[in-house]
């Protein structure tokens, strides 16, 4: 299946997504993937969602979204949602209620009167931030804007589970992209951090498999039709390839082959060989099950990076096995001027 990515901020409102269908149809192009178009706090690029049941007013209405649905639909083209699940903003309304002393609401975090270890956050500083209002401590595993929800009580997976039948039932999108997947389980509060790895302690824990199981159970009882990639940071080739077995996944984004890649600045400083070799040994584990790419909003222009020209990206991707992910203007050759 050939994937786009669809990056909201770079296309206005929805209903300019909309009016693109029957070029993405002419393309070839199978699916969309739609990053996050929630109300957000402005913590991470939309990564902080304060209501996921509704459209950033930026972008428009649920109204534009049910005609973005059935428009791609009637063109043959899925559309899958980011299901940002690790986390919610500060001020989703289920914090509010914590921060106000509700403690059911607070047993939905991983909320403590004192620091619990001393890890990391993944974009700096500690990942407990004090809340006066409420004299405790709270777990972040990204920004003091973005909180962790605790998936060791049912309370949180109830609300998931109304969440995804919304938007899988209701709005009738096809799936979802599983934003930082890897970690929504935590180690045991007195695992050691690492040492220039921030996110280590939390990423691939223990508990990570009994949870995805029980998203997979979730997401296919509603639909057993949709499709799951999951954001992967931390697993290989033959870790992915087991939890697609088990039918825990689809698809796995990966990061393997982007680490030879030097992202500071935008000289052609990365390490191609590298990179292509990871490619391919996904791609051989894998084989159909794998998803190719090189390009999303984590490396928005890999021509600034790679030795490699449009067209030798446009090759290295399609000689691949499995899926195909395209982040949005990377089929006209789009450069980065920023």
């Amino acid at each position: 299946m050939v994937i786009v990515q669809i990056y909201p901020s770079q296309w206005g409102k929805l209903k300019n997504i909309t009016a693109k269908a029957e070029y993405y149809k002419d393309l070839g192009v199978e699916a969309i993937w739609i990053s996050p178009c929630y109300p957000h706090s402005g913590y991470d690029n939309g990564y902080d969602i304060k209501h996921y049941e509704d459209i950033a007013p930026e972008y428009g209405t649920l109204a534009d979204m049910a005609e973005l649905i059935d428009t791609y639909h009637a063109n043959g083209i899925k559309v899958l949602l980011d299901l940002v699940i690790n986390h919610c903003s500060i001020e989703h309304p289920i914090y509010k209620m914590a921060l106000k002393g509700d403690k059911s609401a607070q047993a939905m975090f991983h909320m403590y009167d004192e620091p619990q270890n001393d890890w990391e956050a993944i974009f700096g500083g500690s990942v407990w931030k004090y809340e006066p209002s409420i004299d405790k401590y709270v777990f972040h595993a990204f920004t003091e804007g973005q909180i962790d929800w605790n998936f060791d009580n049912e309370e949180v997976w109830e609300f998931w589970e109304n969440v995804i039948a919304f938007w899988l039932e209701d709005m009738d999108v096809d799936g979802f992209r599983i934003d930082a997947q890897t970690h929504i389980a935590k180690s045991v509060w007195d695992t050691p951090k690492v040492k220039h790895d921030p996110g280590a302690p939390y990423r691939c824990a223990p508990k990570l498999h009994e949870y995805m199981e029980h998203l997979s159970d979730i997401v296919y009882g509603i639909k057993g039709s949709a499709f799951l990639m999951g954001e992967a940071n931390g697993i290989d080739a033959c870790g992915a390839k087991r939890w697609i077995d088990e039918g825990l996944l689809d698809c796995v984004i990966q990061f393997e082959h982007l680490a030879p890649l030097k992202l500071e600045g935008t000289h052609r400083n990365g390490s191609t060989l590298d990179c292509i070799l990871k490619m391919k040994e996904w791609s051989d584990v894998l084989g159909e099950d794998n998803l190719a790419y090189i390009q999303s909003h984590d490396v928005a222009c890999a021509y600034s990076v790679l030795s490699l020209d449009h067209e030798d990206i446009a090759r290295l991707v399609f000689s691949q096995q499995g899926h195909k992910l395209l982040y949005n203007g990377q089929e006209t050759g789009m450069e980065n001027k920023i």
